[in-house]
């Protein structure tokens, strides 16, 4: 299995959630941080 990292930068706590809801959905990912 191939392992890859990504990052995203956001303005606002709102977008973050959005984007870490459609990695989660996408793919099987593991939130490191915010």
């Amino acid at each position: 299995m191939a392992i890859a990292v990504g990052m995203i930068e956001t303005l606002g706590f709102p977008a973050v959630v959005e984007a870490a809801d459609a990695m989660v959905k996408a793919a099987r990912v593991t939130l490191v941080g915010y």
